[in-house]
């Protein structure tokens, strides 16, 4: 499908300024829909890509958005648990109704494909076994239950007619130049490098993690298939499962391992959390059907950060509200900081 037209909604964002240069790079054609709220530089100037400020919930800004598209790749939305549930009804409005009038948009123009990126988060908390594409959902915070009703308007716009691929990521971690330091890992090794110490809340709390660019790569590949319309295919994407805990050691380890010669070694503790959010995801399906490999781990991850850390990429890591979504959202709302 190099060649086609790509509308990406969300593409100023952290997934959305990896995947947009990938595509260019392989001769896609890209149009992006972003309100561009941490930020207007976070894209390439390219011939091959259009860039539009707007809102998924604007059905005339959509419609231009998508216009003359083939795929659509739907990112857009009030991003983790935190930011979801500072305005719960800011974040229906965006992430299902939003949702909805991208849907909508896709059908009346006749795109050909609509993957739709969704959450891990939508399995809330399953001990045991690792969890599979048709295990039960269960989200039990208000993002987790937004991204559950945005993949229902997904099966219903596809049983009409719209071919679409729902993928379900892990928590993602890793470089992006519109960078979350937000993320577990990007927080920990944020932490251990600028303040020599990591917290871990709670700690015993199951996480599947996967790196930003292997997400990107696996949306590639999915573009590269041809998708029939009916019942969405489904696939968890995660390289793996750790504990909260464990994260934090591997990000400690790496990090004092880089800068152990120039420094003492970064402190490590622990403190209580109600965060109940726990499970594994079984990635099997991907695998076979998409040939997914996930080629980066926590350590890459880690070290790719120090390297944007060292060369200036991340200015004012620790006072600056653009890497961390609720503050900015905080004050882009009014909302008394938290």
């Amino acid at each position: 499908m190099s060649g086609a037209t790509v509308a990406v909604s969300g593409g100023g964002g952290y997934v959305g300024a990896v995947l947009v240069p990938e595509l260019l790079a392989a001769g896609y054609r890209v149009r992006v829909l972003d309100l561009f709220l941490f930020g207007t530089d976070t894209l390439p100037r390219s011939a091959g890509l259009v860039s539009l400020t707007g809102d998924v919930r604007d059905p005339d800004q959509v419609r231009e958005w998508v216009a003359g598209a083939d795929v659509v790749v739907h990112l857009a939305g009030v991003s983790n648990d935190p930011s979801c549930a500072l305005d719960p009804g800011l974040s229906v409005s965006v992430n299902v109704e939003g949702t909805r009038t991208v849907l909508d948009a896709a059908r009346r123009a006749g795109t050909g494909l609509v993957v739709q990126v969704s959450s891990a988060s939508v399995y809330g908390i399953a001990d045991g076994v690792p969890v599979t594409e048709t295990s039960p959902l269960a989200p039990i915070t208000e993002y987790g239950r937004t991204k559950c009703l945005a993949e229902d308007l997904l099966r219903s716009a596809s049983g009409s007619g719209l071919p679409a691929v729902v993928l379900r990521p892990a928590a993602m971690f890793g470089y992006s130049p519109r960078l979350r330091l937000d993320l577990t890992v990007n927080l920990f090794t944020h932490h251990a490098v600028h303040r020599g110490e990591v917290t871990v809340f709670g700690g015993g709390q199951l996480r599947p993690v996967l790196h930003v660019r292997d997400l990107c790569d696996t949306v590639l590949t999915v573009l590269g298939r041809r998708w029939e319309p009916g019942v969405p295919p489904v696939y968890n994407l995660a390289r793996e499962n750790r504990s909260v805990r464990e994260l934090a050691d591997a990000v400690v380890r790496e990090v004092d391992t880089r800068y152990g010669h120039l420094r003492t070694p970064t402190r490590s503790s622990s403190t209580p959390s109600d965060d109940r959010r726990s499970y594994a995801v079984d990635s099997t399906l991907a695998r076979r059907d998409l040939g997914f490999s996930p080629a980066r781990g926590v350590a890459d991850g880690v070290h790719d950060l120090c390297d944007a850390f060292e060369t200036g990429k991340v200015p004012d890591p620790l006072t600056d509200d653009r890497y961390v979504n609720v503050r900015r959202l905080r004050r882009l709302l009014g909302a008394p900081p938290g």
